[in-house]
């Protein structure tokens, strides 16, 4: 589907145009607080606690609550794995050692430690896809989640992005997640969806 609003094109799924379409329009809408602080630390070769406190401050759109800053505090105590995972990364040692961390979070975690493998997840992205699949099911449970994001996620992020590819994968990402937050300002139309 796609409509004109003050004569510019808003494309609603790739079907209706090309992936290229879909995300030169919507990561033109994204916006985003403090995007320095994830721009000038993300491809760093090792982290600092400071450079992963910017990193993590930038996902939660602010400065981490006391409670968060309890969970950032744990995952920073790791800081020599997590710069260890950045060059050889294992799937066991991560979940050894991080698997407690809640799925987004967790999700996140890899996504600093190997950016060019894993996409951010949220419920932004979660939202886009669910619309662009006429994906009507929501997973709310922990391992759901993590589950779905392996199985189902990646895999459609990774074909989107092959299907654009001279857009960076954070712009892929940036265009999921500003259609997705779009989605919120209109409910029927994400439940149209489906």
């Amino acid at each position: 589907m796609t409509t004109k609003a003050n004569n510019r094109l808003i494309i609603f799924k790739p079907a209706d145009s090309s992936a290229d379409e879909f995300v030169d329009f919507w990561k033109s809408q994204y916006t985003y607080p403090n995007m320095r602080w994830y721009t000038e630390n993300i491809n760093l070769e090792s982290f600092t606690r400071t450079d992963l406190y910017k990193l993590f401050c930038w996902k939660n759109g602010m400065r981490l609550s006391q409670r968060k800053e309890s969970t950032f505090n744990r995952i920073i105590s790791k800081i020599e794995l997590i710069n260890h995972l950045r060059n050889q990364f294992d799937e066991d040692s991560f979940s050894e050692h991080f698997g407690w961390i809640t799925p987004v979070w967790q999700i996140f975690l890899k996504h600093v430690i190997q950016p060019d493998k894993t996409p951010i997840f949220d419920q932004h992205v979660y939202r886009a896809y669910r619309y662009l699949r006429s994906d009507s099911n929501e997973e709310k449970k922990a391992a759901g989640i993590l589950s779905f994001f392996v199985t189902n996620y990646v895999p459609f992020f990774q074909s989107l992005h092959s299907d654009c590819s001279h857009h960076t994968r954070k712009e892929v990402d940036d265009a999921l997640w500003s259609f997705g937050k779009f989605l919120t300002l209109y409910p029927a139309l994400e439940n149209s969806s489906r």
